[in-house]
């Protein structure tokens, strides 16, 4: 699910006082994808999930119980994601259909 970013900033252009004028422009910021962080039990999953916030991670859900982590970043972020300690591997996360109830057909 991509999450694309923008955000309006405001410039002081010219003269003072009465004459005064700004202006402003918007920009585009990287779009955001969702991700899966798998951790290890080498820290607490809290610890990581702070240091994921502190490097661009959006956290979503932490699910302690099976060691992972929600939330969406920008492609550019990753990299630095991966080097945290304690993370394992950073996955796109997908879209999952296992069809309608007593479907044959899971996936």
């Amino acid at each position: 699910m991509p999450y694309p970013l923008s955000a309006t900033l405001f410039q002081h252009r010219a003269g003072s006082g009465p004459s005064e004028t700004w202006s402003y422009g918007e920009i585009e910021m990287a779009e955001e994808k969702g991700w899966i962080v798998t951790t290890s039990s080498e820290r607490a999953i809290k610890d990581i999930a702070s240091d994921l916030r502190n490097a661009g991670f959006s956290v979503g859900r932490v699910l302690e119980e099976v060691g992972s982590i929600t939330g969406a970043a920008a492609d550019e972020t990753i990299t630095r994601l991966r080097a945290i300690p304690g993370v394992v591997d950073v996955s796109p996360d997908r879209p999952i259909d296992i069809g309608p109830p007593d479907s044959g057909d899971t996936w």
